[in-house]
């Protein structure tokens, strides 16, 4: 189905270099948007899910009497599961699993507060879990949450619009949460550890986990071995705990799902962020698509403190690669004018800091007593880069998986496979849509202008769900309405005829 939709705007691009007659737009469009009327009628209405078998449901995932007995027997250092990182996926695996009734180890390499390199925006999924585990009523209260209502978006070629959407957000939604916020990432991850750990999991920082192995004397599972270091000075102790259940969450790299051979290719994007103080944005948040970086784009989210989380992401999908980051932040940084001058004349420079991208889902993320989740399953948006509330979903879900297998006595592979088809039934065709997606804008750049051009004459609404759609409230089958894509097509028929205005200095 991409393939043919690819098919059909490149049919479209060669029309319009050929400048045709109206007749001959007219009838291509009537016939294109047909074609895309039916797309969307199968996608909206269902069918395609007939011909995918839905992941069974759990029903109840809770500790039952038969498990609570066996798990009076663990000892100090025996656990139902231990969970190898605790960012958001981790952290929230942790929280659902500790609420279920099991025993849960946290093994987290650094200690809180800690850095994470992020664009720092939350959507409205995310929030809904802060909300749930009382993190985001701490934040708030602390003034550390930002909303990003007012934004817009700035297409390769300067077409804007920018809007206060957050009202639009809400009343589409019909909740004020929907409306995405700014939050450092310093400050979020610690609260939801923290919220993890007041549900009784066991937290310990600083723990840097050397190696993991079968275990099959006493507690069958894992051995996992880590060096602990003292948060204040002292000696580097290493230490050992045997686990049920093995929970990798250590990130995009994930060092640790690469050993057991879980995970085998490289992080296929990238992204930079730094801090930035004494500048002249105006606006909540602004996405800038420069068209050095696409199909990547360059994102400002200003904080509650006053500082704007600068980021430039690398995807695939186009020329740039990995290794092009740092020219390429130093592009958009100092070099692109619509950027500079949002930054103003004197902007102050935190030191900046990149991370991996692994995009798009993992093709086996289970085994036998073992998972992979978050990050270092892949499950960040390939187009976006967003990854924070597809971590905690995972985390959610495999907390779900491994409550029921445990309760049931059978952690095999075969069992396990549940928590694959959960992720791949919510995520998969999004993801599949936005990595087409981003090859079709490396190629054809003027998509973006269309898409901004569109926002600017449509209005709040539009720029609203693009916002949805882009954050992941809302499918990416969105861009299919007839409603969406007939004004989006003209915008490229008309774009590619009369041209697009110069970049403005």
């Amino acid at each position: 189905m991409s393939e043919l939709l690819k098919t059909k705007f490149d049919e479209l691009m060669l029309l319009v270099q050929q400048k045709p007659s109206k007749q001959a737009l007219i009838k291509w469009l009537l016939f294109s948007g047909g074609i895309l009327i039916l797309i969307y009628v199968y996608k909206a209405s269902g069918i395609g899910k007939l011909f995918r078998k839905k992941p069974r449901a759990i029903r109840d995932p809770n500790i039952n009497s038969t498990h609570r007995s066996k798990q009076s027997t663990l000892k100090e250092n025996e656990y139902d599961v231990c969970i190898v990182g605790a960012g958001p996926s981790g952290a929230t695996c942790a929280y659902y699993l500790a609420k279920f009734g099991y025993k849960v180890l946290v093994l987290e390499q650094k200690y809180f507060p800690r850095e994470k390199t992020c664009g720092d925006g939350c959507t409205a999924k995310t929030l809904a879990y802060l909300k749930e585990m009382g993190v985001l009523q701490e934040l708030e209260k602390e003034g550390k949450v930002a909303s990003m209502g007012s934004g817009g978006i700035v297409g390769p070629n300067g077409l804007s619009f920018i809007e206060n959407s957050g009202a639009t957000i809400e009343k589409i939604s019909g909740d004020n949460n929907w409306t995405p916020k700014a939050i450092k990432r310093i400050h979020m991850d610690e609260k939801v550890a923290r919220a993890c750990q007041k549900m009784g999991a066991d937290l310990k920082e600083g723990m840097d986990v050397t190696k993991v192995s079968r275990n099959f004397v006493g507690l069958k599972g894992w051995s996992i071995v880590a060096n602990h270091t003292p948060k204040e000075d002292g000696e580097t102790k290493q230490v050992k705990f045997l686990a049920s259940v093995l929970v990798c969450a250590d990130g995009a790299p994930s060092k640790l799902a690469t050993s057991l051979k879980m995970v085998n290719e490289e992080p296929q994007g990238i992204s930079s962020r730094v801090y930035v103080s004494n500048h002249k944005m105006e606006t909540n948040c602004i996405i800038f698509y420069p068209k050095p970086v696409l199909p990547g784009y360059c994102s400002m989210f200003c904080h509650s403190d006053g500082d704007v989380s600068l980021c430039t992401y690398i995807v695939p999908g186009g020329k740039p690669t990995k290794d092009d980051l740092g020219k390429l932040h130093e592009y958009c940084t100092t070099e692109d004018p619509l950027i500079t001058k949002a930054l103003g004349p004197n902007p102050q420079w935190q030191q900046m800091k990149a991370a991996y991208l692994r995009l798009g889902g993992i093709s086996n993320s289970y085994g036998d007593n073992i998972l992979v989740i978050g990050d270092a399953c892949g499950l960040i948006n390939p187009m976006t880069g967003e990854g924070i509330h597809y971590a905690m979903d995972s985390g959610k879900m495999a907390a779900e998986v491994l409550g029921d297998a445990i309760k049931g006595g059978d952690l095999s592979k075969n069992k396990l496979k549940l928590y694959q088809d959960m992720w791949e039934y919510q995520f998969a065709n999004d993801f599949h849509f936005s990595n087409e997606a981003a090859v079709l804008v490396a190629k054809y750049p003027l998509l973006l202008d269309a898409v901004a051009s569109a926002v600017k004459k449509k209005g709040g609404k539009f720029l609203a769900e693009f916002a949805m759609v882009s954050s992941g409230v809302k499918s990416w089958s969105w861009f299919l309405r007839p409603d969406v894509a007939l004004p989006l097509l003209l915008e490229v028929v008309l774009l590619s005829i009369f041209g697009t205005p110069k970049r403005q200095k």
